[in-house]
């Protein structure tokens, strides 16, 4: 008996130093998580203090944290969703201000053409036009106002989806990550990181065999631009020749132009010899302009054969700039690749170790759990108790704003029923109008300009609200979407954390079940073990037989478990050796891999350099061509300017013998138009001679007849006649 007690003694400090253990090393991980995870410091609550274990960091549970994580972010999305709401509002206050400012504008208006009506006689055609118009704009101001309604009604809709969504996502729950999960993501998404490095070598090799085709591809198109630049070389140096006959030519041409300005100014030359030479200048300016044309025409081929030249050369450039970046970025790859493979493998051994540590410490803890369980579920109990009271206030709170939301818009669904009502009442007035107004209509011009003005500025405005309405609906589209999305997340990962929950409750239930059963079992042999004691002193040795044979069993067990662990081990060496192995051919392999892709990179960087070298030679060599066309272009431009002043003096000299022309034949017009005169004149006077004869006779004979006034009268009469005789202008 008092080895037993001694021996239990002895456990109890081995247990009590294990749990310590335990909890040291429990609150180094605790400590380590709230350094990645920030700590909770805003506390909306403050109605009653709370326990130390929910306040102080050090001892807070990661569950705790990483709900009061995802009440924040609930929080701020409430606050997001208020200030939508709040712009909402203020935009409905807004819209409701302006339909009754125009609600306004328009009674005034409406009443005053009212006035005019009642004092006017008569409807023009034009007034009732412009009613017309008006009608047409009321009704599409009803449309656009349904319109706006039904976008408000569904905003009111989206909002109250929200609304549910966020007592959804309230009501729901977030789990606690597993590490042992998380270790095996870890070995898998290493694995994954292997497999996508395999691929992305796979893809650097294709890669630099299309650069290497390219490169081929591109060496063909160099020496055909090499080829045709020879032939454009020599197609210059015949342009050239043929600029310098024109130039000679055109010489020759000024020379013979200087000889007929001399000419011209001695006017020593005939009509014919003019004529003549104006036919031969003529004759040989159509040979100067085919000549002009068959080289503009050359000189169009050529420049064409040079644009295209110059767009293959840029294409060229483009495709090497291209080969360049590809390269660069297969550099890159191959970089990251590898440190990504060595960032791997480092991964790797670190998870390997992990996993020791891990198993190590799932151990420890599958033995120490069964201790802690009846204290852990009481503690859970007490911190589930608050957390709820907590979350009571807190969803209280929030049932509260979505109450006062919800009050808010029915306030303004009100709102929107009145302005119906209004909008309904000035249609009936409207109505009435158009059936009495348009017996009286005569003065309304200015007011119906104003209202087209207003009409337009009411136009104005409900596009801008439609705009704001889109951009509304589009944020509240996206919102919708990055809640599914989440919600979505959240739903799998609480699935998993259920699954893996009720995975670890049936373990526990069965270790507590056996734990329990083992405990009846050990009361009832110790009961058993009591009785026999008391009852017989006999029984003592079959006792101490039968305490020895269970030992020889426990010793037996212990064997076999021993035998178990080592094979265990020896299992898990091989293992973590075939691994290294593993890890050694990967390394093996990778550095292979190292040695390829840097002579790769090496071939490809001295194929660059080569690249390079020729196109600063073609880029040379164009530039010389270019200077070369520039220079032919001037001199050809100088030569089409000389041409222009030979052409345009040419044209003054016809100009000149045209204008001579035209006055000689004007000269001769008027010369025979003074003759044709001058006969008629000399006919009249003829007549008038005659006429002035025959009234001297009558004069002759009537002087004695007359009296002596008459005499005077006649003398004046004379006086007049000779006057009209000597001034032949008068005629």
């Amino acid at each position: 008996m008092n080895y037993s007690q001694e021996q239990r003694s002895y456990d109890d400090r081995l247990e009590y130093q294990f749990l310590q253990d335990q909890v040291r090393r429990l609150t180094a991980v605790v400590r380590e998580y709230q350094r990645r995870y920030v700590p909770i410091e805003e506390r909306t609550v403050e109605d009653a203090p709370l326990a130390p274990w929910m306040t102080d960091p050090s001892v807070l549970s990661p569950l705790l944290v990483e709900y009061d994580n995802n009440i924040k972010s609930l929080k701020e999305q409430v606050k997001s969703y208020k200030e939508e709401f709040e712009n909402l509002q203020g935009k409905s206050k807004t819209i409701v201000e302006e339909n009754n400012r125009l609600h306004r504008e328009l009674r005034t208006t409406i009443e005053n053409q009212l006035e005019v009506l009642q004092q006017s006689d008569g409807i023009n055609n034009k007034t009732q036009v412009q009613i017309d118009q008006l009608q047409q704009k009321m009704k599409r101001i009803s449309d656009e106002k349904e319109r706006i309604a039904a976008n408000f009604e569904e905003c009111n809709r989206e909002l109250q989806n929200t609304k549910l969504q966020l007592k959804a996502r309230l009501q729901e729950g977030v789990g606690v990550n597993s590490e042992i999960t998380r270790l095996k993501e870890d070995v898998n998404s290493a694995r994954r990181f292997a497999e996508e490095l395999q691929k992305t070598n796979k893809q650097t090799k294709a890669e630099l065999d299309q650069y290497i085709r390219t490169s081929k591809a591109q060496d063909a198109e160099v020496d055909n631009l090499r080829t045709e630049n020879r032939r454009i070389q020599a197609e210059l140096k015949t342009s050239k020749t043929l600029n310098g006959e024109l130039q000679s030519h055109n010489n020759k041409m000024q020379d013979q132009m200087r000889y007929l300005d001399k000419d011209n100014l001695s006017n020593t030359i005939t009509e014919k010899s003019a004529e003549g030479a104006i036919r031969k200048l003529q004759n040989e300016i159509v040979e100067l302009d085919s000549r002009v044309m068959s080289h503009s025409k050359e000189m169009s081929k050529l420049r064409c054969e040079k644009n295209e030249l110059e767009e293959q050369v840029t294409s060229l450039q483009k495709k090497n700039s291209i080969l360049e970046d590809n390269e660069h970025q297969a550099v890159l790859r191959v970089r990251d690749s590898v440190q990504m493979v060595e960032n791997a493998l480092l991964e790797r051994e670190q998870a390997v170790v992990r996993e020791q540590q891990k198993s190590q410490e799932v151990l420890r803890l599958q033995e120490a759990i069964t201790n802690l369980m009846k204290q852990a579920d009481e503690q859970r109990k007490k911190e589930v108790a608050n957390v709820k009271s907590q979350m009571n206030k807190q969803l209280q709170q929030l049932l509260a704003d979505i109450q006062d939301f919800e009050l808010e818009a029915a306030e303004k669904q009100v709102l929107y029923e009145k302005l119906q009502r209004e909008k309904g009442a000035i249609e009936k007035e409207l109505e009435k109008m158009y059936i009495v107004g348009p017996e009286e209509v005569t003065k309304s011009g200015q007011v119906f300009d104003e209202l087209h003005r207003r009409i337009a500025s009411i136009e104005l405005s409900r596009d801008e609200h439609i705009l704001k309405v889109e951009q509304m609906e589009a944020a509240m589209r996206r919102n919708q979407s990055k809640f599914d999305n989440e919600s979505t997340v959240y739903l799998s990962q609480i699935a998993e954390y259920k699954k893996q929950v009720k995975n670890l409750k049936n373990d526990m239930e069965q270790i507590s079940e056996s734990r329990l059963t083992l405990l009846d079992e050990v009361n009832g042999l110790r009961k058993e073990l009591l009785n026999k004691c008391e009852d017989n002193a006999t029984l003592d040795i079959t006792c101490a037989s039968q305490v020895s044979s269970i030992q020889q069993k426990l010793d037996l067990k212990e064997k076999e478990y021993e035998n178990r662990l080592r094979a265990c081990e020896e299992s898990h060496r091989e293992s973590l050796n075939d691994l290294r192995e593993m890890l050694a051919d990967q390394q093996k392999t990778h550095s292979k891999y190292r040695e390829e892709t840097r002579t790769i990179n090496q071939n490809q960087e001295n194929t660059i350099t080569q690249l390079r070298q020729e196109s600063k030679h073609m880029k040379r060599r164009n530039n010389d061509l270019k200077n070369a066309y520039n220079e032919v272009q001037h001199k050809y431009e100088q030569m089409e300017k000389e041409y222009l002043g030979c052409h345009t003096s040419l044209e003054k000299m016809q100009d000149l013998y045209s204008d001579s022309e035209e006055r000689a034949d004007t000269a001769n017009t008027q010369v025979y138009s003074l003759m044709n005169r001058e006969k008629q004149l000399i006919q009249d006077r003829k007549s008038l001679n005659r006429k002035v004869d025959e009234l001297k006779l009558d004069l002759s004979k009537s002087t004695s007849r007359s009296s002596p006034h008459f005499g005077v009268s006649t003398s004046q009469s004379r006086q007049q006649w000779d006057d009209f005789l000597n001034n032949p202008d008068l005629m």
